[in-house]
C-alpha cells in the first residue's frame, strides 16, 4: 500500500536482490541459506543485470515510445530488484500505481524483467535438486529393498510388473510461453557458467517472454511436449542398462522389457477438452509415433560427432565391424518406409518394404550376426541390441500410449442412442441402475447386438462426434499397435453401469472379442462420496463372470499370470469439494479397500494416481515424497500417475532432470512396493475417520459461505485465468448460472491456482487445523491441550508414512503461503473480509498444530525446497503487489481499450507469481 514500510524478510542475498514489503500481518518465517543452493545458483545472480539492461534497451525502442519521466520510473522499479534490505524505498507500491496511470508499458517491462529472473531461478532450483538427488543411489536402494522383500516373503511377484508410467496431461498449468522455459532448460542442461553462456541464456529467456495471444491447438500442445518425450525415451533407455546389471547383482531376474512406459492425455482427454475431434487424436498419435521412429533411427545410425564421424562405441559402428553394414542399411530403410506408411502416407511407395508391426522390427534385430566381432565387442553389441529390443516391446511404433478419458454422462447419452438405434431400448436413461446393468449385459452377451452401421447423423452432432472418435480407436490400434491406445478412462464413475457402458462402446468399435478387451476399462473415482462407494461399485462388476473373463493378464505372454483391474483415483475435485484432509484420507482408504477386493478375486490392481501439480492436489516436492507413503500392496503393478503443465518440463526438460527424476520415480516405487500392506490404514482408521469428518464439516462452512463466490471473484485473479491461453481446453465445463452452479462447474486447476496466486493457498489446509485442534482439545484462550492426544498424533507422524506425508505437504504449503499478502488481496473487496478472516484464522491454527505435531523434524530435501522458495519470496511479493494493483485497476470503471491494454500485464503477473511459488495449479 502507498507509504507502507518495506523491510527485509530474509537474512540472505544469494541472488543479488532483496526484499520487498513485510506487512505487519504477514506470517513470520525463518529464512536461511543452504550452501548447495548458494553454490549452484550463483550463476543466476548475473542474470538480473542482463534482464535489467534488456528492459532499459527495450524502453528506448521507438515502438514503446516512453517519455523521459516514464523511463526514469522504469529505472526506479528495476532498481528495487537489486537493492539491499536497508536501501529499499518505502514507496514501491506508489511507483507501481504511477506506472499503471502513466503508461502500462512501464509495468509491462518491469514484469517481464521480474518474470524472467524468477523463471531462471526456478530452473536453477530444479537443476540443482536433480544434481544433488543421486537418483542412481535411490534406484539401487529401491532394488535392494525389493530384492529383500521378495526373498523374505517368497513372493512370486515380477520386477517386470513394477513398471512406472508417467502420464503427460494437456492440463493448462504452465503459464510461461514454452519458448522461454525450454530455452532456459536446454541451455542450463548443457552449459558451463561462463559469462558469455549466461548472457546467451538470458537473451533466449527474454526473447521467449510474453503472453500467448491465442490458445494453442491440440497439435501444438503435443509438439510442445515432444522434446520432453524425447528426453524421457532416451533417459529410460540409458537407465535400463544400469537397471539390468543392478537387478542381477541383487539376485533378481533382469527385466526383459523397459520398465518405463510413457503415457499422455493430450488428444485423448475429451472430458477435459470436449472440442477434441477424431482427426486431432489421429494426428497426435502420429506426432508421438514420429518421436519413436526418430529414436530408433538414432540408435541404428549412431550419433554423429562434430567432425562428422559416427561415435565409435555406437551400435552402427559395431554392426559394420561385424560385417552387417548392408543388413543395417536395409533395416534403416525399412524403418523409414514404415514411418512414411504410418505418418506420411502421401509420400509412401506401397512397393517399398516396411514392417507390418513393431514385433516384426524386433524380430529383424534377432537375425543380426555378430560372430565376426571379438568377445568384448560382441558383448557390447548384444547389450545394445537387447536394450533396443526392450524399448520396442514398451513403445512399439507409437512412442507414448494415449489415454482416452470421457465423462460418464456423455458415455451414458451415447450408449442410450446406440441402444435406441439397435432396437434394444428406447429410453435407456430413464432406467434404474439394476435394469441398466441387465440391458447392458444382455447386449454385451448378444453377438448380433452390434451388427450393422449406425445412423450417426440421426443422433445429433454430439453423437456423431463421439462415434467418429470411438471408430477411430480400432484404426489407430491396427496401424500403430494395441499399445497406442490402452486405457479408456471414465470420469465421474459412480456405478457398475458406468463401466459396462464403456464396454459396450468398445464392442461397437470392435475392441472386445473372444480374447478379451483391447483397451482397459478404467473408472476414475474422485469425489469423497464416490471414493467411499468405490469398493461396492467395483465388487458388483467383479461378480460378473463375463466381465472378469475379459480382463487383461499381468503378463500378456503368460496365460497363467494374474488378471488386472485398472482403477484411477483423483485428488483434485475431492479436494475442491471436501477439503484436503477428507480428500487425502478418502483416496488412501479407497486404494486400500480396492486392493483388498482385487486380492479376494485373485486379481492384481493397477492404480492410476491423478495428481495435480500442487500440494493441495496431492503433489509433494519429489517422487520419493509422493510415492513413499503409498500402500505397498497397491503397487504390485507398479506406479502410474499424471504429470501436469509446468511439472513436465521442470521434471523432464533436459537429460539431468529426466534421468534423476525417472530413477527417483522407479527407486521410490520399488521401495514402497517392498513394504507391503499398509497396516496403518486399519490401525489408525478411527482417528482418521474422526479427523476427516471434522475437517470436512469445517471446510463446508467456508465452501458454503454466502459470500465465498463474491470474495473469490473479486479478490483473486480467477476471472482472468482464461486470458493466459495456457491450454487448448475451455476454461470451464459450461457457463454457470448462480453461485452454486459456479462452484459446481469450477475446474480444479483454476480453483487451486487462484488461491495460490493470492497467497493464502487455502485449498491446501482449510479444515485441517480445526480437526487437529479439536482432536487434542486445544484451548483457544490459553493454548493448553490434551498431551496424550497430541502424542497420539506425533506417534502417527513418526510411524505412519501416510500421515507424515499429509503433514509434510501441509507444512510445505503453509511455508509457501503468505497470509499477509493475502490480506492485501482481500482488501480489494472490504465487504467480503469475513471470508478472509475465516481463512486467516484457519491458516494460523493449522500452522500452530502442524508445528506441535512435526516439531523440528525437517529432512534435508524439505529444507532445500523451503530455502529455494525463500530465495524467490521477495520477488514473488513484488509480482503479487503488481497483481493487486492490476486487479484494482480492472475493478475501476474504465474504457474497453484501457482494460485491454492491462490484460497482458495481468497474465505476466500470473506468470511471475507462479514462478515465484514454483507451481501454478
Amino acid at each position: 500500500m502507498p507509504g507502507s514500510t518495506i523491510n527485509s524478510s530474509s537474512s540472505s542475498n544469494v541472488l543479488g536482490y532483496m526484499p520487498t514489503e513485510q506487512l505487519s500481518t504477514a506470517d513470520s518465517r525463518s529464512r536461511s541459506t543452504s550452501p548447495s543452493i548458494h553454490h549452484s545458483t550463483s550463476w543466476s545472480r548475473q542474470c538480473l543485470q542482463h534482464f535489467q539492461k534488456m528492459a532499459l534497451a527495450e524502453a528506448k525502442d521507438a515502438r514503446n515510445n516512453l517519455s523521459p519521466n516514464e523511463s526514469e520510473l522504469l529505472e526506479r522499479l528495476l532498481d528495487y530488484l537489486s537493492k539491499s534490505p536497508g536501501e529499499v524505498p518505502e514507496d514501491f507500491v506508489t511507483h507501481l500505481q504511477q506506472a499503471l496511470e502513466r503508461n502500462p508499458k512501464v509495468m509491462g517491462l518491469f514484469l517481464k524483467t521480474l518474470n524472467s529472473q524468477l523463471l531462471v531461478m526456478l530452473v536453477a532450483e530444479q537443476q540443482t535438486k536433480a544434481l544433488n538427488m543421486n537418483g542412481q543411489k535411490r534406484l539401487e536402494l529401491g532394488l535392494s529393498s525389493y530384492a529383500k522383500s521378495q526373498s523374505t516373503t517368497n513372493s512370486t511377484g515380477s520386477l517386470e510388473q513394477l513398471m512406472v508410467r508417467p502420464v503427460i496431461t494437456g492440463h493448462p498449468t504452465s503459464l510461461n510461453k514454452p519458448e522461454a522455459l525450454q530455452s532456459a532448460l536446454k541451455r542450463v542442461g548443457s552449459m558451463d557458467a561462463s559469462p558469455s553462456n549466461i548472457e546467451e541464456l538470458c537473451k533466449a529467456v527474454w526473447a521467449g517472454q510474453g503472453h500467448r495471444e491465442t490458445k494453442p491447438t491440440v497439435q501444438q500442445e503435443a509438439k510442445h511436449f515432444q522434446p520432453m518425450v524425447k528426453e524421457l525415451l532416451s533417459s529410460s533407455h540409458r537407465i535400463q542398462k544400469f537397471l539390468y546389471r543392478s537387478a542381477e547383482e541383487q539376485g533378481l531376474s533382469a527385466p526383459r522389457k523397459n520398465l518405463f512406459e510413457l503415457g499422455n492425455w493430450v488428444a485423448g482427454d475429451r472430458d477435459g477438452n470436449p472440442t477434441i475431434r477424431a482427426e486431432d487424436l489421429v494426428k497426435v498419435v502420429s506426432q508421438y509415433s514420429e518421436v519413436a521412429f526418430e529414436f530408433y533411427l538414432n540408435k541404428l545410425e549412431g550419433k554423429v560427432l562434430e567432425n562428422g564421424d559416427i561415435k565409435p562405441s555406437s551400435l552402427s559402428t559395431l554392426l559394420k565391424a561385424a560385417g552387417q553394414g548392408e543388413y543395417l542399411d536395409k533395416l534403416v530403410q525399412q524403418l523409414r518406409n514404415t514411418n512414411h506408411r504410418l505418418n506420411h502416407p502421401e509420400s509412401f511407395n506401397p512397393e517399398s518394404p516396411s514392417f507390418n508391426n513393431a514385433q516384426e522390427f524386433e524380430e529383424a534385430l534377432q537375425h543380426i550376426n555378430l560372430s565376426a566381432l571379438d568377445l568384448e565387442d560382441q558383448s557390447r553389441a548384444e547389450s545394445k541390441l537387447l536394450r533396443l529390443s526392450q524399448d520396442i516391446k514398451t513403445m512399439g511404433f507409437f512412442g507414448t500410449t494415449t489415454d482416452i478419458r470421457q465423462n460418464s454422462s456423455m458415455n451414458e447419452k451415447t450408449v442410450a442412442e446406440i441402444l435406441k438405434q439397435r432396437g434394444v431400448h428406447d429410453d435407456y436413461i430413464s432406467l434404474p441402475e439394476e435394469a441398466r446393468c441387465d440391458v447392458l449385459l444382455n447386449t454385451l452377451n448378444n453377438t448380433n447386438a452390434t451388427n450393422g452401421p449406425l445412423k450417426t447423423n440421426a443422433g445429433g452432432p454430439e453423437f456423431q462426434s463421439e462415434m467418429a472418435l470411438i471408430q477411430a480407436y480400432k484404426n489407430i490400434q491396427q496401424d500403430y499397435g494395441q499399445g497406442a491406445l490402452k486405457n479408456c478412462i471414465t470420469a465421474n464413475s459412480e456405478s457398475a453401469s458406468d463401466m459396462l457402458e464403456v464396454m459396450l462402446l468398445l464392442k461397437e468399435a470392435g475392441l472386445i472379442g473372444q480374447q478379451g478387451m483391447h483397451m482397459n476399462v478404467m473408472p476414475l473415482i474422485e469425489t469423497v462420496d464416490d471414493l467411499k462407494n468405490a469398493q461396492p461399485m467395483l465388487a458388483q462388476v467383479l461378480n460378473i463372470p463375463w466381465y472378469v473373463q475379459k480382463l487383461p493378464q499381468a503378463d500378456p505372454n503368460n496365460p497363467a499370470s494374474p488378471q488386472v483391474q485398472h482403477v484411477m483415483v483423483g485428488y483434485s475435485d475431492s479436494n475442491r469439494l471436501d477439503g484436503p484432509l477428507a480428500s487425502s484420507w478418502a483416496v488412501h482408504k479407497a486404494v486400500a479397500s480396492l486392493t483388498d477386493l482385487a486380492k479376494e478375486h485373485g486379481l492384481l490392481l493397477q492404480v492410476f494416481h491423478g495428481r495435480g501439480g500442487t500440494e493441495a492436489r496431492g503433489s509433494g516436492h519429489s517422487y520419493e515424497q509422493d510415492i513413499d507413503y503409498l500402500n505397498g500392496d497397491s503397487l504390485a503393478m507398479g506406479l502410474r500417475q499424471t504429470e501436469q503443465g509446468e511439472e513436465v518440463p521442470l521434471k523432464f526438460g533436459n537429460r539431468v532432470l529426466s534421468e534423476a527424476n525417472l530413477m527417483d520415480m522407479l527407486g521410490s516405487t520399488l521401495n514402497a512396493a517392498s513394504k507391503g500392506r499398509d497396516i496403518g490404514v486399519q490401525q489408525y482408521q478411527p482417528i482418521m475417520d474422526s479427523l476427516a469428518s471434522t475437517a470436512n464439516a469445517h471446510y463446508k462452512t467456508l465452501y458454503g459461505h454466502p459470500q465465498l463466490v463474491e470474495f473469490f471473484k473479486s479478490t483473486t485473479p480467477i476471472q482472468y485465468m482464461g486470458l493466459s491461453n495456457a491450454g487448448s481446453r475451455p476454461a470451464s465445463r459450461k457457463v454457470p448460472g448462480n453461485d452454486q452452479e459456479y462452484l459446481a462447474q469450477m475446474r480444479a486447476i483454476p480453483w487451486t491456482a487462484a488461491w495460490y496466486q493470492s497467497g493464502s493457498m487455502m485449498p491446501a489446509y482449510f479444515g485441517t487445523g480445526t480437526a487437529l485442534a479439536q482432536h487434542v482439545s486445544l484451548n483457544a484462550w490459553d493454548g493448553t491441550m490434551n498431551k496424550g492426544k497430541l502424542q497420539e498424533l506425533q506417534t502417527m507422524y513418526k510411524k505412519w508414512p501416510f500421515f507424515r506425508n499429509f503433514v509434510d505437504r501441509t507444512d510445505m504449503a503453509l511455508h509457501k503461503s503468505d497470509i499477509g499478502m493475502a490480506r492485501q488481496y482481500a482488501n480489494l473487496n472490504p465487504s467480503t473480509l469475513p471470508v478472509f478472516e475465516r481463512i486467516e484464522s484457519e491458516h494460523q491454527l493449522t500452522r500452530n498444530m502442524i508445528d506441535h505435531i512435526k516439531g523440528n523434524s525437517t529432512t534435508p530435501q524439505e529444507l532445500q525446497v523451503k530455502q529455494a522458495v525463500d530465495e524467490r519470496f521477495p520477488l514473488r511479493r513484488m509480482a503479487q503487489h503488481a497483481q493487486v494493483e492490476l486487479l484494482r485497476a480492472f475493478n475501476k470503471p474504465r474504457g474497453v481499450d484501457a482494460t485491454d491494454s492491462l490484460k497482458p500485464l495481468l497474465v505476466m503477473s500470473m506468470q511471475a507469481n507462479a514462478n515465484g511459488v514454483g507451481r501454478f495449479g
